[in-house]
């Protein structure tokens, strides 16, 4: 069996900030492309689930970061996150 491979928790960790600042841009849109506007709704629906935990979800990524979702949320919501 061959050994599975050794996981860099700094690579990890710097996927999930660039996952993370990738939202909070698309979530804090001002512009009119249709395109744009479009991931910026879905970073609003998917920052707004924070029911969900599963891998990849605004909560987990908020975790992975030792964030709390609840508090990123509430600063987005109010422009200063």
């Amino acid at each position: 069996m061959a050994d599975s491979p050794k996981i860099d928790p700094d690579a990890v960790r710097s996927l999930w900030t660039a996952v993370l600042a990738r939202a909070v841009e698309d979530y804090r849109y001002e512009g009119a492309t249709k395109e744009s506007l479009a991931y910026k709704k879905d970073a609003r629906q998917w920052a707004a689930c924070t029911s969900y935990k599963g891998v990849g979800s605004f909560s987990y990524v908020c975790e992975a970061l030792d964030l709390e979702p609840e508090a990123v949320l509430d600063r987005l919501k109010r422009g200063d996150g």
